[in-house]
């Protein structure tokens, strides 16, 4: 888990559940409105919509990175050095070890890969 989904995990420990709803004057609430005291006081509309959108798109951010991840893990699982007649090819496309699809999944660029 990288540092920065720790921390996203983190933040979310303890808070009221969501969503969350910028009802104006500032006040951010617990959607449905007075289900709960006020979760935070802003001073911009622009400072309030965002505060009150978090509580929702970190779960949901954490949600897509989860499944990037999982998709990630079994495209590199495909990919592999065989180890056979001395050939160190990938063992899917049959490219030299390590094979571009490889090295974009592990963020080594290969030969003739941008860095």
């Amino acid at each position: 888990m990288t540092d920065v989904v720790q921390r996203a995990k983190e933040a979310l420990e303890g808070v009221y559940e969501g969503p969350w709803v910028n009802v104006g004057g500032g006040n951010i609430h617990v959607d449905p409105v007075g289900a709960r005291p006020p979760v935070a006081k802003t001073w911009t509309k622009k400072n309030g919509d965002f505060v009150a959108a978090a509580r929702s798109l970190v779960p949901e951010l954490l949600s897509e990175l989860t499944t990037a991840e999982q998709k990630l893990a079994a495209i590199r699982e495909l990919h592999y050095p065989g180890e056979w007649l001395d050939s160190t090819d990938c063992v899917e496309c049959g490219e030299p070890w390590p094979c571009r699809t490889a090295a974009i999944v592990d963020g080594t660029p290969g030969e003739g890969e941008k860095q």
